[in-house]
């Protein structure tokens, strides 16, 4: 076996043996050629990725959730987005097991903002099922969020991506279902008042988050909007905040701070 042959004799030759590389590859049109003489430094030169021709952006700044797709042969409403790492500012800082996760709490939003009536209102979310992890990888990913009318004037929402810039023959797979509706919205919840008060036992923020690492969820500096947790029989208090808010946003709710409040 040819390969065999060369892995022993480069083996060979590692060891200090003198080989007529002349005489080896008479007859065989191999080339002698220049190889670097400093040792590979392995470092990430990767350009930026940019949406390729045909990607569609976000519309109204809402960076996964994208445009509304409109023609006479769609009847359902559908939304499309090309997302990246870089979507929103944020998204690149939730890793898990090392791969930027669309969190949870992106998901619930984006139905959220799908569904919101352009005359405003509020909008229940209820029913919902995360049926896989929305992984965005470097090259990008199209996203799609699904909007469909079901019995009792609510609607059905299916979230959907397809590797890279999705063409007719793309591969999907769903990832959340649920339901939305115009509703009131429900009334909070009094936390205890052992969760009320600040005491010795409240848990450092930093503390938690270290947690989350240690468990291979790698939470960076934007999604780190929760202040210190105070533990209490069956519940627990707690307080989001986020820098640099802004009254033109394009969410519902942020999706940093749905995330830093939801356990």
């Amino acid at each position: 076996d040819w390969r065999q042959v060369l892995s022993a004799l480069g083996s060979v030759y590692q060891r200090g043996a003198a080989i007529d590389w002349n005489v080896f590859t008479r007859g065989t049109g191999a080339l002698r050629i220049a190889l670097p003489t400093y040792p590979f430094e392995r470092s990430r030169c990767w350009a930026e990725v940019k949406p390729p021709s045909g990607a569609r952006g976000p519309v109204g700044g809402h960076p996964l959730l994208g445009r509304e797709l409109r023609s006479p042969a769609l009847a359902d409403r559908v939304f499309e987005a090309f997302v990246t790492p870089d979507a929103g500012g944020w998204l690149k800082d939730h890793l898990v097991l090392g791969r930027v996760i669309v969190p949870g709490a992106a998901l619930l939003e984006m139905a959220l903002s799908a569904a919101r009536p352009s005359e405003g209102g509020s909008v229940r979310v209820t029913d919902v099922v995360v049926l896989q992890p929305l992984v965005v990888p470097d090259e990008g990913v199209t996203v799609q969020v699904v909007l469909r009318a079901a019995p009792g004037g609510e609607t059905e929402f299916t979230i959907y991506s397809a590797p890279g810039v999705a063409g007719r023959s793309a591969a999907w797979a769903s990832h959340a279902s649920g339901r939305v509706g115009a509703g009131a919205a429900p009334s909070p919840l009094a936390p205890s008042a052992g969760a009320a008060v600040s005491r010795e036992g409240d848990l450092p923020a930093s503390a938690l988050y270290e947690r989350f690492r240690a468990a291979g969820i790698g939470l960076g500096s934007s999604f780190e909007v929760l202040g210190e947790v105070r533990p209490a029989a069956g519940d627990a208090g707690g307080r989001v905040s986020r820098r640099g808010r802004s009254a033109s946003e394009p969410y519902c709710i942020h999706p940093l701070l749905l995330d830093g409040a939801i356990p």
